[in-house]
């Protein structure tokens, strides 16, 4: 079964329980420590520095190391990213599900797409 989806890896090839935790359990978490976070300040996440994106980095590369936890954060990133595509959000993707249930508009440095956004936020009239 081909996936027809550029970004989500096979899903007929991962358990069950990787796809719920992809699709429910990432997206909570992300959600959760955002309202944390809501609880001690209303401001504007943004974090989109070097620093933010090396920090980004390293938390994916240990989530994708490991096998119990490869498929899941693959989907995740995977619908995250298509997410954020349809409602043409920038920023990381990590927080494009978050921002939405909660009505936000944080960023936080994305590895992939760092340079881009670097770039679009020169030209922008925000900047």
């Amino acid at each position: 079964m081909p996936t027809g989806v550029v970004g989500l890896p096979p899903v007929n090839l991962l358990p069950w329980w990787q796809i719920l935790i992809g699709l429910v359990a990432a997206p909570a978490v992300i959600a959760g420590a955002q309202l944390a976070r809501l609880a001690f300040t209303r401001e504007r996440l943004d974090q989109t520095g070097p620093a933010a994106v090396v920090i980004n980095f390293v938390v994916f590369l240990s989530l994708v190391i490991f096998e119990p936890t490869r498929g899941a954060t693959l989907i995740f990133l995977g619908a995250s990213m298509l997410f954020a595509a349809v409602r043409g959000s920038g920023g990381c993707e990590v927080v494009a599900i978050s921002n939405w249930l909660l009505r936000r508009d944080d960023e936080i440095g994305c590895p992939l797409f760092w340079p881009v956004d670097r770039y679009e936020s020169s030209r922008s009239p925000r900047a």
